[in-house]
């Protein structure tokens, strides 16, 4: 594997153990749409899952790099069990913003100018709902919020298979590889 995607990963290592010490530092002010976001941390811990996924199935060994990553994902456990259930109660309610949001962001997915710029920014609210789901799932009931998240992609897929000649001409970088399947707007060009 080369240096640099290496050093990417060690990058974000870091960049995830900090975000963790800045939620804790900030978490009187963390805000959904602030500087500091509750779910940060959760989204790096689930980049770099994702990142040493790929990179293992090309046969990279990061036994070093994945033992660093336990490291700060217990970082992350004490300073969850430090905050009790304010920071998960913080997490739990940008999950039912982003979701609240999503019945919008279809409503408006491909009118706004320039499409791939848009576009992009509304699948990163979905990325971030999935996320969400995934990490909180043992915490909250999410049952309710899983159906108007399953009905609500319904309606996106809708959008897509509609528009498949615009979104693959105006947005073909919103397909990611290296999400997993489930990531279904990720995987535009399989619907």
């Amino acid at each position: 594997m080369d240096k640099n995607r290496i050093n990417d990963i060690k990058s974000s290592l870091k960049k995830y153990e900090e975000i963790i010490e800045e939620t804790d530092r900030n978490f009187d002010r963390l805000e959904i749409h602030g500087q500091h976001c509750p779910s940060s941390p959760y989204l790096f811990k689930y980049g770099i899952t994702l990142a040493i996924e790929r990179y293992e199935k090309e046969g990279a060994d990061l036994s070093e790099i994945k033992d660093e990553y336990e490291k700060i994902n217990q970082k992350l456990v004490v300073f969850m069990q430090k905050r009790d259930k304010a920071y998960p109660n913080k997490v739990f309610d940008e999950l039912k913003h982003y979701v609240d949001t999503y019945y919008a962001t279809i409503c408006f997915f491909l009118e706004s100018d320039p499409v791939d710029m848009e576009t992009e920014n509304d699948l990163a609210g979905r990325d971030l709902i999935e996320i969400l789901l995934k990490e909180l799932d043992n915490e909250y009931d999410l049952h309710d919020l899983k159906i108007k998240v399953a009905a609500l992609d319904e309606a996106l897929k809708c959008q897509f298979k509609s528009n498949m000649g615009t979104i693959m001409n105006e947005c073909p970088d919103i397909e990611k590889d290296c999400y997993p399947e489930n990531f279904w707007w990720r995987h535009h060009s399989k619907l």
